[in-house]
């Protein structure tokens, strides 16, 4: 007997988002069959714990283009040994070399605004150990929210010194009722005086203090300013006419707000979060930690959504604006643990957090990170708010990859809506590599290989880079208020993986949480839960199964429900694979994409303009023979992104279900992939 407890929250919608017309299908052809430098991947280049020099430089630009086939390159200074000194004179001179000889060959650099990695402390992490913008602005690193509480049995008095720090929140609660007296405005002198009433209550203070950590407080905008003066400004006062050509990018890399113990703040959040909603936030601050009752899923939602918008226009909108208006370059980067299913206290909301950002990305580093399932959540960003890319780093600390785990990757996001990979890495010195591979033209293992790679890759970004509008039948609603309900600061996990675990919020892989009991033979039964890590924990279902039969607990029938104006709304009694495709097929008969044969392949559909872009990729190491039908009526193409060929499938036009399809026969063999290209 199993009992399953299933997602609240995956509903599923149908969409098809706008965006910009897009230039004529036959103006790219040409760049299909022979991609240019500026469609080429433009992988992270390590300066890497040696002398860099302007000689080894320019070997290394040249080799690159010629005998890799990047079209460019981002300096990245990395490890205690790297020199020339990280924004010195001579740094800059270097660097100056750098952009001329990128200028010379027709390539492109992007700008890496750190010493080492995460983004915010100039050198402190992965670097020399200086951590030079603490140095400098010791007061605009980041903050950090505390919480100082006692339990007094009423009556009482309590006096109390507040504690150091920014005042946020003085709030008591009846540890019995949940009954909350907001007593802020009560502070006098730096102490607090209450005469408590009654029963058991719970005083808290919540403060505002410097945390500590080297890195730029990501909430404040006037503080990131003073990060670009350090370590942007330098670039665009030294080489600002190269700013929006050879310079073709910006890129900061993992910042978070799981720093700060988890509670990263700011002392401006009560006048800004005023600002917008028009009351104080104080009676909330105790749902940052605590259960408070009916409140407390509103509450959440209230200061974790605002910190995640503080944090998104702090940190990337600052950096996004300067980059716009100093040559009107792309800002690229991502965040922190993006794998983690609650992003609440990591990046906020992983959509939000990308919502100011030219390029949003997403980081696949090392084999047990696992983003694959979010890899449409930051697609999705560039659908939703109209960007033209999407990114990954890719490659990092997965060690010496064949050429099919290579291709694999990258068709994997392909397909799932990215469109710029940045492979990490290339590494100046090759005897100090700290995260194969190392992917390079130096490099025996793939020498021979690189220049068809990034010719590939050049191929897929001519057509999947080029403005345009993504197509889906099915919408995955993104549950960022269930995961804002559900968070609290000081979980049982440790920031770094999430703080606190939501079992049901799987909303990327959409599996079950499946509780399995011995056999038992009975005539009634009960569920009965002993623990749990929620205040509020819910049963969707339970589920009683006879072996493998169906559910003997509900019925499985579909529940429809028709509205006045030919809208249906279906409810599943029990969600798996089968009911599911039922609910599908009666919303909606004839699919935009769908396939039959061996294989399962994986598939995104673009319109450009009046042209149809549909990418499929095959991962397996077999061979898929398969029929893929198309909705409407197409006489197609067949691109080869491996080769360059243009050729006309075997294909047939039909009406099913009063509506027009093309049939078309593809054959992928294994890890390959192929464009059908066609004109409405």
């Amino acid at each position: 007997m199993n009992t399953r407890i299933r997602p609240l929250f995956a509903l599923v919608g149908f969409l098809c988002v706008a965006a910009t017309a897009v230039p004529c299908l036959a103006d790219i052809k040409g760049d299909f069959v022979k991609p240019p430098l500026k469609f080429r991947a433009r992988p992270l280049w390590f300066w890497n714990d040696t002398e860099v020099t302007s000689s080894g430089v320019g070997d290394q630009l040249l080799g690159c283009r010629d005998r890799a086939g990047y079209g460019g390159l981002a300096p990245l200074p990395f490890g205690p040994k790297f020199t020339p000194k990280y924004l010195s004179k001579e740094y800059f001179e270097l660097y100056g070399e750098t952009v001329k000889k990128a200028r010379e060959l027709g390539m492109f650099i992007t700008v890496y605004d750190e010493y080492g990695f995460p983004s915010g402390s100039a050198g402190a992490n992965m670097g020399d150990g200086i951590p030079r913008f603490k140095d400098k602005h010791p007061a605009a690193t980041l903050r950090r929210l505390d919480k100082h509480e006692d339990t007094v049995s009423g009556p009482a008095v309590y006096a109390k010194p507040l504690p150091a720090g920014t005042l946020m929140s003085l709030v008591a609660m009846n540890t019995a009722t949940l009954e909350r007296v907001d007593l802020t405005a009560k502070v006098g002198g730096g102490a607090i005086s209450w005469n408590v009433p009654a029963g058991s209550w719970k005083i808290m203070t919540f403060v505002c203090v410097l945390d500590g950590d080297p890195n730029v407080d990501y909430l404040e905008p006037e503080h990131v300013t003073k990060f670009i003066d350090m370590v942007y400004q330098p670039y665009y006062d030294k080489f600002g006419k190269d700013f929006g050509s050879t310079i073709g990018g910006a890129f900061y890399d993992e910042p978070t707000l799981y720093r700060a113990q988890g509670r990263t703040w700011t002392d401006r959040f009560n006048e800004k979060f005023r600002a917008v909603h028009g009351f104080s936030p104080s009676s909330y601050y105790p749902a940052l930690w605590y259960d408070i009752g009916p409140e407390t899923q509103a509450a959440r939602n209230y200061l974790f959504g605002f910190r995640s918008e503080l944090y998104a226009a702090g940190y990337v909108k600052t950096i996004q604006d300067w980059c716009t208006a100093h040559g009107g370059v792309p800002l690229l980067g991502h965040q922190d643990q993006e794998n983690v299913k609650n992003p609440v206290g990591i990046s906020g909301d992983l959509m939000k957090s990308y919502r100011y950002q030219d390029v949003p990305g997403i980081d696949k580093i090392g084999w047990n990170n696992d983003p694959e399932g979010y890899y449409k959540i930051v697609s999705s960003v560039a659908n939703n708010w109209d960007k033209a890319q999407a990114m990954t780093e890719t490659y990092g600390a997965m060690g010496n990859l064949s050429w099919n785990q290579l291709y694999s990757v990258v068709m994997d996001q392909y397909a799932k809506g990215i469109n710029n990979i940045i492979p990490h890495g290339v590494w100046y010195n090759l005897d100090q590599i700290t995260y194969l591979p190392e992917l390079s033209h130096r490099n025996p293992l793939y020498a021979d290989g690189l220049p068809a790679y990034n010719t590939y890759i050049g191929r897929l970004n001519v057509l999947l880079q080029a403005r345009g509008r993504h197509v889906a039948d099915i919408a995955v609603l993104y549950p960022i208020s269930t995961l804002q309900a559900g968070f609290r600061f000081d979980g049982p996990l440790t920031p770094y993986i999430g703080g606190v675990d939501i079992p049901e919020a799987d909303y990327t892989l959409g599996a079950d949480k499946v509780d399995t009991f011995k056999q038992v033979t009975a005539s009634r039964i009960r569920l009965a839960i002993k623990g749990v890590s929620s205040g509020h924990p819910a049963i969707r279902e339970f589920e009683v199964h006879h072996n493998d039969g169906p559910n003997l607990a509900h019925s499985e029938a579909l529940i429809v429900q028709q509205g006045a104006h030919g809208g249906r709304a279906i409810y599943l009694n029990t969600p798996n694979e089968s009911s599911l495709r039922q609910a599908l097929d009666q919303a909606l008969q004839v699919y935009d994409v769908d396939m039959t044969g061996t294989g399962k392949l994986r598939y995104i559909h673009r319109v450009m303009d009046d042209t149809e872009v549909f990418f499929f990729a095959n991962l397996d190491d077999r061979q898929s023979e398969s029929t893929v039908r198309l909705r409407r009526k197409f006489t197609p193409e067949l691109w080869d992104p491996h080769t360059g060929a243009v050729t006309v499938p075997e294909f047939t036009n039909a009406i099913e279900n009063d509506q027009p399809i093309t049939r078309v026969k593809l054959t992928l063999g294994p890890v390959r992939s192929c464009f059908i290209i066609a004109r409405r």
